[in-house]
């Protein structure tokens, strides 16, 4: 429980010493959550399964790592012209 408070508290204390906190969670959100939760997976699959996978399913998990990529990279880029547009 100290634990959960400590970090909680770290949390407020950032939000208040960065006045634009919400554009940075929206960096950090867009590059990271599209790469944990839907590049990395595929690679992952494609790395550890490739002697099982089908060609399809090859194929799909490289066309969802793509699409991954593309969406996390216009995410980051629009958060990153949200950061910029603050200054």
């Amino acid at each position: 429980m100290s634990l959960r408070t400590g970090l909680l508290g770290c949390v407020v204390l950032t939000a208040i010493a960065v006045p634009f906190f919400a554009s940075v969670m929206s960096l950090i959100g867009s590059f990271m959550a599209s790469s944990v939760a839907v590049v990395l997976p595929c690679l992952f699959a494609l790395r550890i399964c490739r002697h099982q996978l089908s060609r399809l399913d090859a194929a799909f998990a490289v066309a969802l790592a793509v699409v991954g990529t593309v969406v996390g990279v216009i995410g980051t880029y629009n958060a990153i012209q949200g950061i910029l547009s603050k200054y």
